[in-house]
C-alpha cells in the first residue's frame, strides 16, 4: 500500500484577518482606532483589551501551528530495523502527522508497504541524567521492523498538516550485515598465562584463539581495528575457555577500541565481564558470564554499532527468585534482547525512579508459565 499522500505539496499559506466580534456583531480594528480618537484615555484602555483578546483568540496560522519541516534523516541501523527522524519547527497544536511506506530499493510500485506512522519526540520528556543524549530537538521519529539484513531500502515519508507545510520526502537506507570474521586472518594460539602479552601486541587482522584452560587476570584492548580487519578473541571451546579475574574487577576492558570481536568465551568471578565505554563496532556472541554483577557495561558515549547475540548471562542472585521475579538495576541506553532463556516466555516492564543522587532504571523479567 502506498502512502495516502503521494504528491509534493508546497506550504499552504493562509491569508488571515484577525477580528474580534464587537457589541454589534463585528467591530473591526479600524473601528476601534476611531473609537480611540473620540474617547481619549478610556478608549486607549479598551483598545488594549481588544488587542490582548485578538492575540489570545487567533487563527491557527497566527499561533505558529503551521509546521516548518527541516530535512529528514536516517538513524543508526540494525540488522532488521531502520529508523528515521524528521526535525521541525512550528506545529504548536501538534496535529501534523507523517505516514511511512517502504520497499526494497528498485522495487515496483506494487512493492510499497505501509509502516507505523512517526512518533512525536518532545525534548522536555527526555531524561537529562548524564547517560543519554542531550541535544534532542523536536522531531517526528520512528522505526521500520522485520527487514532483511544487508539490504537497501527506500523509505517514503508523507508529512501532512491541516495548517500547512505538507510535503513528501524519500530516503534510502541499508540494514546492517551480520558481522563476519574475514578469511585470511592471522591466527595466533594463546595458552593460559599468555593472554595479556598477546593482547598488548595484537593488531588489526589478528585472530587470537584462546586455548582450553583458565586465563586468570584482568585484560584490556585499546587498539582500533576495522570491520574488514577486526581483532578477534575466540575461545577454542566456550565452556572450557574461562577468563577469571579472581578479584571482582573487570575481566576484559575494550573501552575506546574499535571492531574487537569477542566469541566463545566464559567469564567468571568479576564485577564486570566486558566493559566497552566509548567503543564502536564491538561484537559479543556465543559467550557466557557466571556470577557477574554487570556482564556487559557501556554507559559512556559515544558508543555505536555493537552486535550482541547468542549469549548466556547468569547473574549472582539465587534461584528461584521470590514470586518468580528477577529484578536488577541498570542504566539502559537501548532496548536489550535477552536470549537463551530457559522459560517458554518472558516479558519485560520498565520503571524509573530516583535512587539517591543518580537516576536509575529498574527492569523486571516476569517469567512465563
Amino acid at each position: 500500500m502506498r502512502c495516502l499522500t503521494d504528491t509534493v505539496l508546497g506550504p499552504q499559506k493562509h491569508a488571515v484577518t484577525c477580528r474580534r466580534p464587537g457589541p454589534q456583531g463585528g467591530t473591526s480594528q479600524s473601528h476601534n482606532r476611531a473609537q480611540t480618537r473620540r474617547s481619549g484615555g478610556s478608549a486607549i484602555r479598551q483598545c488594549a483589551l481588544v488587542c490582548a483578546a485578538l492575540l489570545a483568540w487567533t487563527s491557527p496560522a497566527c499561533a505558529g501551528n503551521e509546521i516548518v519541516p527541516a530535512l529528514p534523516a536516517a538513524d543508526p541501523r540494525t540488522l532488521v530495523c531502520l529508523g528515521v527522524h524528521w526535525p521541525y519547527a512550528g506545529d504548536d497544536n501538534e496535529n501534523a502527522a507523517v505516514q511511512v511506506c517502504f520497499r526494497v530499493a528498485g522495487g515496483s510500485e506494487a512493492d510499497w508497504m505501509q509502516a507505523l506512522s512517526l512518533f512525536r519526540i518532545r525534548p522536555q520528556n527526555v531524561p537529562q541524567d548524564g547517560y543519554g543524549p542531550t541535544n534532542i530537538s523536536r522531531a517526528l521519529a520512528g522505526s521500520i521492523f522485520n527487514l532483511r539484513p544487508d539490504t537497501d531500502y527506500e523509505i517514503e515519508l508523507a508529512l501532512s498538516d491541516p495548517d500547512g507545510g505538507s510535503i513528501t520526502k524519500t530516503l534510502r537506507s541499508r540494514t546492517r550485515p551480520v558481522p563476519k570474521v574475514p578469511a585470511g586472518m592471522n591466527e595466533v594460539r594463546v595458552a593460559p598465562g599468555r593472554l595479556a602479552a598477546a593482547l598488548s601486541t595484537a593488531r588489526a587482522g589478528d585472530l587470537l584463539v584462546l586455548e582450553i584452560g583458565t586465563h586468570r587476570g584482568t585484560f584490556q584492548v585499546r587498539q582500533k581495528a576495522t570491520a574488514d580487519r577486526p581483532i578477534v578473541l575466540r575461545g577454542a571451546s566456550r565452556d572450557e575457555v574461562i577468563i577469571d579475574t579472581g578479584c571482582g574487577q573487570t575481566a576484559l576492558d575494550v573501552s575506546s577500541s574499535a571492531c574487537v570481536y569477542i566469541e566463545n568465551l566464559t567469564f567468571q568471578n568479576g564485577h564486570e565481564a566486558i566493559r566497552c565505554h566509548q567503543a564502536s563496532g564491538i561484537v559479543i556472541r556465543r559467550c557466557r558470564t557466571m556470577g557477574m554483577d554487570e556482564p556487559i557495561h557501556c554507559t559512556l558515549l559515544p558508543a555505536s554499532d555493537f552486535y550482541i547475540a547468542d549469549n548466556v548471562l547468569e547473574g549472582p542472585c539465587t534461584w528461584p527468585a521470590p514470586a518468580g521475579v528477577i529484578q536488577a538495576s541498570t542504566n539502559l541506553l537501548a532496548w536489550v534482547s535477552l536470549t537463551n532463556l530457559s522459560t517458554a516466555e518472558a516479558t519485560t516492564s520498565f520503571v524509573d525512579f530516583e535512587a539517591g543522587a543518580c537516576p536509575q532504571r529498574f527492569y523486571r523479567i516476569l517469567l512465563g508459565p
